[in-house]
């Protein structure tokens, strides 16, 4: 009958529908099984209290809040001719993206914030809110900041505009790395950076320098070595980083880590910061652990104690504790 004719005509289109939806999805997994997605992020509860000579009136010595916020989108994949493609986006603050064509030659990197003498910075051994995670602004009296000296190692955050590297493969335990970047912006942006790592006897040893360069007077300059054996690390950093004819900053940091076990680590560390060009001084020195609470969850307590002094006169002394909680998913 009629009624048949049309109820086998809907059944044949209904089959034609899913073998067509069926080889439609069958070509995006065999597409995707090319490639590779991941999604990752983190944050950290930060509570920090300072106890120092000051006598604020506009601020608190006391503060809470959720820090380093991120989460980053990846994608990668390898060609038929062996190269690795990758691409990542991360949200932390403003949004940063990077790409790389990876091969035996090496990689070649497209950044819109990563500068070549980053990927070199070998300096001394800390933790998260111990001396290498600490930007200390001393307050005058009244309670406004002063110019601040820090832990400074091979820092271009102020070098701006896209840019476009190229890193060496390793060569025997060589490696470097070199970009040019601000081609968009009046900012014309030169970087570098070169590592050499070797094992002696149960010991390895890693030596970095990196130098950057941009307009408006910045530059950046810093050396580094780190000795590892069994479970301590000890290192030492010194850079210097000129923002204007007014700001040169000298650094010299040195640390030592000991992992305790696989959840307990402890850090110490001191770092002296100068600016040679406005007469100022800081001198911090920190001790602090590190404990994994559980996969992806950590919990950090640092102290670490300051003197800041201007025209070799001392502006201020005392000490900050930091306990910050990290989490990363």
């Amino acid at each position: 009958s009629s009624d048949l004719i049309t109820t086998n005509n809907r059944g044949f289109i209904m089959r034609k529908v899913l073998l067509a939806t069926t080889a439609i999805a069958s070509t995006f997994a065999v597409a995707s099984a090319h490639a590779e997605v991941s999604i990752s992020g983190g944050a950290a509860m930060h509570y920090s209290s300072t106890s120092d000579d000051l006598t604020r009136t506009a601020s608190s010595d006391e503060t809470l809040g959720l820090t380093d916020n991120t989460v980053t989108i990846s994608f990668s994949s390898v060609t038929d001719s062996g190269l690795s493609l990758a691409y990542s986006a991360n949200s932390a603050n403003t949004t940063s993206q990077n790409a790389s064509i990876s091969g035996d030659f090496g990689s070649l990197a497209l950044s819109t914030t990563a500068h070549a003498a980053e990927s070199f910075d070998v300096t001394s051994p800390t933790m998260v809110g111990g001396h290498g995670d600490l930007i200390i602004a001393p307050e005058s009296a009244a309670a406004t900041d002063v110019t601040q000296v820090r832990w400074n190692e091979a820092d271009t955050s102020g070098l701006t505009g896209n840019n476009i590297a190229y890193y060496s493969p390793s060569i025997n335990g060589f490696s470097f790395g070199v970009g040019i970047g601000g081609i968009d912006t009046t900012d014309d942006v030169t970087s570098f950076g070169a590592k050499y790592t070797t094992e002696m006897g149960g010991m390895s040893a890693t030596v970095g320098v990196a130098s950057a360069e941009g307009a408006a007077n910045i530059s950046y300059d810093h050396v580094g070595a780190q000795l590892s054996t069994g479970a301590i690390t000890i290192g030492i950093g010194s850079s210097t980083e000129e923002a204007s004819t007014t700001d040169k900053e000298e650094t010299t940091s040195y640390g030592v880590s000991y992992a305790v076990n696989d959840q307990l680590t402890v850090n110490a560390g001191h770092v002296n910061s100068e600016n040679t060009l406005a007469s100022k001084e800081l001198d911090t020195t920190s001790f602090g652990v590190s404990y994994t609470i559980a996969s992806g969850l950590v919990a950090h307590i640092a102290n670490n104690s300051f003197e800041y002094k201007s025209s070799n006169a001392t502006v201020n002394d005392g000490s900050i504790m930091n306990v910050i909680i990290s989490m990363s998913f």
